[in-house]
């Protein structure tokens, strides 16, 4: 499995600074924060993924994920990182997508553009246009995107994402996800009530991800579980750190 398993003028800066605070803590409903899991791939400790959120303007999100790896002598660090905008109205819309790799001198990249409806790829040199559909997501802000829908209390379905089938090529995948109901778990932030989702892809993997409602449906854990039943990965939250910041 690949280990590529968040113009203003004087006077509204002014107004957004006496504002801001109460947007912050008053009527924040999604934070800004970074959260860290370990990373087990085929029962063996690899390393970590550190996930942040920020938002740069009111109305944009920037999610980075990044991914460090050893085994044995090698090392390696995958950054992606997603950009966009997020309100409570159309909830989270990729514009931008990439993934660098230290072990590949070849960044991926992905630029939505509305407008035209559609998706410009370049992977690793090979640039091609993909249609975009209706809450066409990116292998980060889908994650983003199911946590908004939970916050806004509705039941993530189906969207499409652009992210890597299994031959490791960037295709727009469908992605069904199927609510299983509320389960405990027990997390190093504590034995924590949970939402669980899954979904399968087309190989027959089974993904699972569990949000906690008392941390405003913050991801703290996800595993894949092979058609055999082996569990191929995990990704168990170590720590949470919530920033000042809001993004809706």
């Amino acid at each position: 499995m690949s280990l590529k398993f968040f113009r203003l003028s004087l006077f509204s800066l002014s107004a957004l600074a006496l504002s801001l605070p109460l947007l912050t803590m008053a009527n924040c409903q999604f934070e800004t924060g970074q959260s860290t899991y370990n990373l087990i791939v085929n029962g063996s400790h690899l390393g970590s993924i550190t996930e942040t959120n920020q938002a740069p303007q009111p109305g944009q999100y920037q999610m980075t994920a990044v991914t460090q790896a050893k085994i044995m002598f090698f090392k390696d660090t995958i950054t992606e990182t997603s950009s966009g905008l997020i309100n409570s109205k159309t909830g989270v819309s990729p514009q931008t997508y990439q993934v660098d790799d230290t072990h590949s001198n070849k960044p991926v990249s992905v630029n939505f553009d509305s407008t035209q409806h559609q998706a410009s790829l370049n992977n690793n040199g090979t640039v091609s246009s993909l249609p975009m559909v209706s809450n066409m997501q990116d292998n980060l802000s889908y994650k983003l995107a199911l946590r908004w829908l939970l916050i806004s209390g509705k039941t993530p379905g189906s969207m499409t994402v652009i992210a890597q089938d299994k031959n490791k090529n960037y295709k727009s995948l469908n992605f069904k996800f199927v609510s299983l109901g509320h389960q405990k778990i027990k997390t190093a932030l504590g034995e924590l009530d949970t939402v669980e989702l899954s979904r399968q892809d087309p190989a027959g993997t089974t993904s699972h991800y569990w949000f906690a409602p008392s941390k405003n449906y913050l991801l703290v854990k996800t595993d894949a579980i092979k058609p055999n039943g082996q569990v191929e990965a995990e990704g168990d939250i170590t720590a949470y750190t919530p920033a000042k910041g809001c993004l809706v």
